[in-house]
């Protein structure tokens, strides 16, 4: 046919950030830690999910022990300025905040999370 040009090539699109998020929510329930969306109202600027200690269920959660507050985002995305400065609350009162791009890169920070901040040692990449 005339007119149409050569064929396009394949388009590689970047993951949505849902996508990578449910891959998280899954990864994390696999090891029996429980996660919460932060969406509504009153949530505006709050990371995307909150993951807290396995031992949250079982009664032996202490106070103490912060949760894992995490941001998804696609891939070249950034903060707005509200939620960089959530982040920034957050950390200053002893939580564990981070922004994830990719499975990955969340995988390495659960990981931490439940190596450094619990104690756990079986959580290594």
């Amino acid at each position: 046919m005339k007119g149409f040009g050569p064929k396009p090539k394949f388009i590689r699109r970047k993951r949505l950030e849902k996508t990578t998020e449910q891959a998280a929510i899954d990864f994390a329930k696999a090891e029996g830690v429980l996660s919460r969306k932060m969406n509504g109202a009153s949530f505006r600027a709050w990371p995307d999910r909150a993951f807290m200690p396995p031992e949250l269920e079982s009664g032996k959660w202490e106070a103490a022990m912060p949760i894992l507050w995490v941001e998804f985002k696609r891939e070249g995305q950034d903060l707005t300025p509200a939620q960089a400065d959530l982040h920034a609350v957050l950390r200053k009162a002893g939580q564990r905040v981070c922004t994830c791009h990719t499975l990955d890169e969340f995988k390495q920070h659960f990981c931490a999370y439940m190596s450094d901040d619990l104690g756990l040692e079986d959580y290594r990449l």
